[in-house]
C-alpha cells in the first residue's frame, strides 16, 4: 500500500493512484467465488442488475455482445419517470458490490448528498444508478482478450445503456453523470461525446489532460507532505523524500541489498539469494515508494496509528535522533504490520495473469495506462482515429 514521493528517483511501475491503494487495501481477498457471491444486502432499494445487450466492440454494429453490471437505488424517487438520473461511471477499482449506492468510495458522497436534497427539499424524483465499467468486476467481456478496453467504448457503453434505460420512462428525464480519478473522466466524456444524452456531468479529481507517468500528481503527493494547515511540515517532507533518495542510492549497490531486506521486511523469494538483485525487483520494491500517503484520503478523525498526513508526520519526526532513512524504516513496519514487502517481478506477473487480478481491477487499470502510454486521453478518440 504505497504512494510515489521518490519524485523521479526510481521509475514508477504501476500507475495506479494512491486512492486505488488505499481502497483495494480495505477489500477482503479477491477471487472470483467471493466476488460472484458478493453480499447483496445494505439498503433494500439497491437492486443487481445485467444489461445483456452491451456490444464488446460499439464500432462493429455485428460485434457479440457482452453482459454488464449494474446496480439502482430508488431511495429518492416515489414516481415511475424521475425528473433525474444520476449515474455512477465506475472503473480503476475493484468490483462492485451492493453498497456501491450507500457508502463506497465509486458513488457515495456529493452524488447521493445531492439527490436528498433535491428529493426532501425541492420534491424532485432521483433515480440512482452505477454502471460497473467494462473488463471490471463482473463485467468482463473476455478474460484474455483486453483490445476493446477502451474509454471511447467504455463511454459508448454510458450511451447504450442509458438509452436503454430511458426506454422504461414515459418521459425522458434528465441524467447526470458523477465520478472521481478515472472514472471523473469518464464521467466528464460521456458529456462530451453524447451531450444529446447526458445533461450535466459532475468530475471530481480527474486528469482530463493527462502526460506521460504524470509526475504532478506526485510532486501534489509531496506538497501535501509540507503542509501545515493538514499536520505536514517542511521536516516531515524533508525526512520522507530523504528516506526514500538513501534508499535510491542503496539500490545499486549489491552489497546493501542484505541490510535492504531485512531492514524494509523485503519478502524473500524461493531458490533467490538476493530478491533485489534484478532490476525489476528493485523497481516493484521501491518505485512507488515505500509508504502509503493518504493524500487523498486525509480524513481528520480518523482513529488509526498513521491514517493521515498529520499522524504519518508525526511519526517520520517523531524522533530527532533518528536519520531519515532509519525513521522511514521505522515508520514503513508501522504500517506494514509485520506484513513482508513483495519483490518479485515475476510473481507479480503471475498475480496479473489470475482471475483475482482481473475481478480486483488490477489487470484492467495496468493495461489501459499502459496502452495509452501514459496518457487515456489516446484512448478517447473518435471512431476515425485509431484507437
Amino acid at each position: 500500500m504505497r504512494s510515489s514521493v521518490l519524485l523521479g528517483l526510481l521509475p514508477l511501475t504501476t500507475g495506479l493512484s494512491p486512492a486505488y491503494y488505499q481502497y483495494v487495501s480495505m477489500l477482503p481477498p479477491a477471487n472470483s467465488t467471493a466476488i460472484a457471491e458478493a453480499d447483496i444486502t445494505g439498503t433494500a432499494d439497491i437492486t443487481e442488475h445485467y444489461l445483456k445487450t452491451q456490444l464488446i466492440n460499439h464500432l462493429d454494429t455485428d460485434s457479440a455482445a457482452y453482459s454488464q453490471r449494474y446496480f439502482s437505488r430508488s431511495t429518492y424517487t416515489s414516481a415511475p419517470t424521475p425528473d433525474y438520473v444520476f449515474l455512477c461511471t465506475g472503473g480503476e477499482g475493484p468490483a462492485f458490490q451492493s453498497s456501491v449506492l450507500s457508502d463506497s468510495v465509486h458513488c457515495t458522497g456529493d452524488m447521493i448528498a445531492l439527490a436528498e436534497k433535491l428529493y426532501t427539499e425541492h420534491g424532485k424524483n432521483v433515480l440512482l444508478y452505477a454502471l460497473e465499467h467494462r473488463y471490471y468486476g463482473l463485467s468482463y467481456p473476455d478474460h484474455t482478450d483486453l483490445t476493446h478496453l477502451t474509454s471511447f467504448q467504455a463511454a459508448s457503453d454510458v450511451s447504450t445503456f442509458v438509452t436503454a434505460m430511458n426506454a422504461a420512462f414515459t418521459t425522458t428525464p434528465k441524467w447526470v453523470t458523477f465520478g472521481g480519478s478515472y472514472p471523473g473522466m469518464m464521467s466528464a466524456y460521456s458529456r462530451l461525446l453524447f451531450p444529446e444524452l447526458i445533461h450535466a456531468s459532475v468530475s471530481n479529481s480527474a486528469p482530463v489532460q493527462p502526460s506521460l507517468e504524470m509526475a504532478s500528481y506526485n510532486d501534489w503527493t509531496a506538497k501535501q507532505l509540507g503542509e501545515t494547515s493538514i499536520g505536514g511540515s517542511a521536516a516531515c517532507k524533508s525526512m520522507i523524500e530523504d528516506g526514500h533518495a538513501a534508499v535510491a542510492a542503496m539500490l545499486p549497490d549489491e552489497s546493501t541489498h542484505a541490510e535492504l531486506v531485512k531492514a524494509f521486511n523485503v519478502c524473500p523469494i524461493v531458490g533467490v539469494d538476493d530478491p533485489l538483485a534484478v532490476l525489476r525487483n528493485q523497481q516493484l520494491f521501491a518505485g512507488d515508494g515505500l509508504l502509503y500517503i493518504p493524500a487523498q484520503g486525509n480524513d481528520q478523525s480518523c482513529s488509526g496509528e498513521l491514517c493521515n498526513i498529520e499522524k504519518m508526520c508525526a511519526a517520520m519526526t517523531s524522533d530527532e535522533t533518528q536519520s531519515p532513512y532509519d525513521a522511514l524504516v521505522r515508520v514503513v513496519a508501522l504500517q506494514n504490520g509485520g506484513q513482508c514487502i513483495s519483490a518479485s517481478w515475476e510473481a507479480n506477473i503471475k498475480f496479473l495473469q489470475s482471475d483475482a487480478s482481473s475481478l480486483g481491477g488490477t489487470k484492467s487499470w495496468l493495461y489501459q495506462v499502459r496502452r495509452a502510454k501514459g496518457g487515456v486521453r489516446r484512448m478517447m478518440r473518435r471512431p476515425e482515429i485509431t484507437l
